[in-house]
């Protein structure tokens, strides 16, 4: 009896065994499908993620790979400024190196040779303004003595005819005191000589349209062609120049 017991209660561990196996197979069983749905929802969610990620990391490598780019053109462009002042550097050393010799010159002072060429320049120009002086006093003392001259045109042109007047009256067969008129006409002659006035020579004068003014001329066998033979009117000359031709008649 105790044997067969033994046997059943084996045989119901055995039996409970299994149905445990069973169950658990079953859940197992039960178990796969959901946690491959749930591997199918978690792929599936990590798939778009994963698309933005991709597509964030795209455009994140987009700026990146244009900022490449642009990092050559850029080095490219501070290159262009930098070989600029690699070649204005000489340039402003050269004009530095003059600038400090032009210095080191002035400080050292002139040499004997710029100091002669400095006197003689002074010299040149000094000659040249004493020159320009001198033409210009000529200049004026020219120009005073013929202001002078035109000055007392005028009034000798109207004293020449009170002198014609005075010479006709002591041409005059009339009785009048000649002594006085005689010296009237020598003090005014002489006051006229004084003021530059003179007589144009006619006797023994051959015909000059310059001074004379012809006013008849006839033919004579004994007179040479031209020649004055009588001076109707006296002609003046005011410091060279003729103010009144004489009037005169001309052998042909």
């Amino acid at each position: 009896m105790s044997s067969t017991n033994e046997n059943g209660k084996t045989e119901g561990r055995g039996t409970s065994a299994q149905e445990e196996l069973e169950e658990q197979e079953e859940q197992e069983e039960q178990e796969e499908p959901e946690e491959q749905e749930e591997q199918e929802e978690q792929e599936e969610q990590e798939e778009p993620e994963e698309q933005e990620e991709q597509e964030e990391q795209e455009e994140q490598e987009e700026p990146e790979e244009q900022e490449e780019q642009e990092e050559p053109e850029e080095q490219e462009e501070q290159e262009e400024p930098e070989e600029q002042e690699e070649q204005e550097e000489p340039e402003e050393q050269e004009e530095q190196e003059e600038q400090e010799e032009q210095e080191e010159q002035e400080e050292q002072g002139p040499t004997k040779e710029e100091l002669k060429e400095e006197v003689e320049e002074l010299n040149s120009s000094l000659k040249k303004v004493m020159a320009d002086f001198d033409n210009y006093r000529k200049r004026m003392i020219r120009e005073r003595e013929r202001i002078k001259q035109v000055a007392t045109e005028s009034l000798m042109v109207d004293l020449i005819e009170v002198f014609d007047d005075l010479e006709r009256a002591l041409r005059s067969e009339d009785e009048i005191d000649r002594d006085g008129i005689e010296m009237v006409y020598k003090k005014f002659s002489k006051v006229l000589k004084d003021h530059g006035l003179e007589e144009i020579e006619t006797e023994d004068e051959c015909f000059d349209p310059c001074y004379h003014e012809c006013i008849a001329s006839v033919e004579k066998e004994d007179v040479e062609k031209d020649k004055i033979i009588d001076e109707y009117q006296k002609g003046y000359k005011l410091n060279g120049k003729v103010v009144r031709p004489s009037r005169v008649k001309v052998a042909k």
